[in-house]
């Protein structure tokens, strides 16, 4: 256990100090696992015997006509976009994903950007073939829509009965062009939103079977891989506990135990592996990076009218303030307080968590009203496809060597521009169908339907309350927004059912 103490002042001087604290963090784990084997045995068969209230339902119909249909539109529709743009598109933040530290890898910081999607982007875009190796990746993000498509209309469906309603859900996703748009790009927000999107469906799955255990473990690590992904979700699996509560399960001490175990075992494995390699116990050093665009837009003056003379913070205060109106973000600000405090990176991540406090509380009716204004921008914002290939073609000049290849990108046929800019969930016929989802439903429809509409409202949330309202940051809350469509058209066709089937002393 000694090796796992603070680092040493210098802890990359030597090549041997993180492999022993690495050495040191296994043999304590080996050591654990070993002594509570029988122990975790006996768990794993308590939290495993799971029952959910549908546990002699039948596991229901694997494909029909709305999944058939689906796929086949979405396979015809993303393959046409796929080729229509002209290549992979790409941000600065895409190929930052290259320069991330490999994992077991000593380094002075952590990650900037969760491991999962930087470590996609080096199996695929290193190399000679980087150029085909991008195509690859964005056709695998166009199939993840796909799959996003099929896992909505098989939820749907099974939940609610309705084959329109689950076509529905499925076809307002293949169909979105906001997704289809960074299922394009090297960015991370597809595949993190694949992620929870599969653990809510398995959460729900879970209670549809005799034996839901597995289904809610895996659901948990789909919610962890989805934080793993992109740090913005890591928050989402208190929608995924809530569904677990309210899908009551009949032993649900158990089941939320089990989903617990999956959601924060591989989190909790990457903070202490950050902790060994890189000798700070966090996930990301981005949070501060993250609240520092809540700092200064519609806030008053970043200052504490108490600080003493020479105060460093107040100092900081004032180079964050100076730079409010740059174009750089953060970055320019965190290199005028590193290079005129000395401050760290670790330093200066702290400051900024505590200056969003001290914004957040001395300036509360202003900081709801900005939060309020932002989440209001993020529930109808829509992306223009032609100023994000803009974007790509400006920041070519200035990609690494490594992808000095990559082509400019056009929009070849307007049709293809008009399929990026469709964006049904941003409309408010699609918006007021999905908020009365749980009025048009029951038992656990509606709350599929509830954790859908939860889902979205995290995201806005969450956005809201650390970062500027852009258009891509409302992404995740796409699919969610779908289901709960989906689940609307389920309850209308149910009640256009039933008052069909009226009898005719009924009708009159």
């Amino acid at each position: 256990w000694g090796g796992l103490g603070a680092p040493t002042p210098q802890p990359f001087a030597s090549q041997l100090v993180q492999p022993s604290r690495a050495m040191a963090l296994g043999a304590a784990l080996c050591f654990l696992g070993l002594a509570f084997a029988p122990q975790t045995a006996a768990a794993a068969r308590w939290l495993l015997d799971v029952q959910g209230p549908g546990a002699d339902e039948p596991p229901g119909p694997g494909w029909g006509s709305g999944a058939w249909l689906v796929l086949g539109v979405g396979v015809v529709w993303h393959g046409f976009l796929l080729v229509a743009a002209g290549g992979p598109l790409i941000q600065t933040d895409s190929w930052v994903n290259l320069f991330e530290p490999d994992l077991l890898h000593p380094w002075p910081d952590p990650y900037h950007h969760p491991p999962l999607y930087s470590g996609v982007v080096k199996v695929f875009g290193r190399g000679p073939h980087f150029l085909l190796g991008l195509w690859a990746l964005v056709a695998l993000q166009h199939a993840l829509v796909l799959g996003m498509g099929l896992t909505a209309e098989a939820s749907v469906r099974r939940t609610s009965g309705s084959a329109a309603g689950g076509a529905c859900a499925g076809l307002l996703i293949v169909l979105c062009g906001h997704l289809a748009l960074y299922a394009q790009m090297v960015m991370s927000e597809v595949v993190s939103t694949a992620w929870v999107v599969l653990a809510l469906a398995l959460v729900c799955e879970a209670a549809r079977r005799a034996r839901g255990g597995p289904w809610l473990l895996v659901g948990g690590c789909a919610a962890a891989a989805g934080t793993l992904t992109r740090q913005a979700m890591q928050g989402w699996f208190v929608v995924g506990l809530l569904a677990v509560l309210c899908l009551r399960f009949g032993r649900w001490q158990r089941a939320v135990a089990l989903f617990l175990l999956g959601a924060a075992a591989p989190v909790l494995a990457m903070v202490a592996h950050n902790a060994v390699f890189h000798g700070r116990a966090s996930l990301t050093a981005a949070v501060g990076r993250n609240l520092y665009y809540r700092l200064t837009p519609g806030m008053p003056d970043l200052t504490d009218p108490d600080a003493a003379p020479g105060d460093p913070y107040e100092r900081a205060r004032a180079l964050i303030w100076e730079r409010r109106e740059g174009t750089k973000g953060y970055s320019e600000a965190y290199a005028a307080i590193q290079g005129e405090l000395g401050w760290t990176d670790a330093q200066t991540e702290a400051a900024m968590k505590r200056f969003y406090l001290e914004q957040a509380l001395r300036h509360p009716r202003a900081f709801a009203g900005v939060t309020l204004g932002f989440a209001w921008e993020l529930i109808r914002a829509q992306e223009n496809p032609y100023s994000v290939l803009q974007h790509h073609n400006q920041v070519l000049p200035r990609v690494p060597e490594v992808w000095a290849d990559l082509p400019q990108a056009e929009l070849r046929t307007p049709l293809a521009a008009r399929g990026f800019a469709f964006q049904p969930t941003s409309l408010w016929p699609c918006l007021l169908l999905a908020a009365v989802a749980p009025l048009l439903v029951g038992g656990r429809a509606r709350v599929l339907a509830l954790a859908a509409l939860a889902s979205a409202a995290y995201f806005v949330t969450i956005t809201a309350l650390v970062e500027l309202p852009l258009p891509r940051y409302r992404l995740p809350g796409i699919p969610f927004l779908a289901i709960a469509c989906g689940l609307s058209v389920s309850g209308v066709c149910e009640r256009a059912r039933r008052w069909r089937a009226r009898s005719p002393e009924e009708a009159a």
